[in-house]
């Protein structure tokens, strides 16, 4: 009977990671990968140059500051595309610091 509970544990752990936005920051030399399901934290963990991929789904913000160079990719920069994936939805508040915004 433990085992069950354990095993149906896992499972529903399991299935509500995988309902979860999760956010990849990729090291600029692309050697590390962390996922995240906030964009906010992903972005105060974030070094100069690293990439943020975001997958396709709305993401609420509060005041995300961008105060270092980094790749933002987000899903459905193609309207044809968009069908397929979805598209990525920032609401909220996002700052550029001054050249940032390149």
């Amino acid at each position: 009977m433990k085992q069950f509970f354990t095993i149906l544990l896992a499972l529903t752990t399991a299935a509500l990671n995988a309902q979860t936005l999760q956010i990849a920051r990729v090291s600029s030399n692309g050697t590390t990968t962390t996922l995240y399901t906030n964009l906010k934290t992903a972005m105060s963990d974030a070094q100069d140059d690293d990439f943020i991929y975001m997958p396709a789904g709305t993401f609420n913000v509060d005041s995300v500051i961008i105060q270092k160079r980094v790749n933002i990719v987000g899903t459905g920069i193609y309207p044809d595309s968009t069908l397929a994936t979805g598209k990525t939805v920032i609401n909220g508040n996002l700052y550029l610091k001054t050249g940032m915004d390149g």
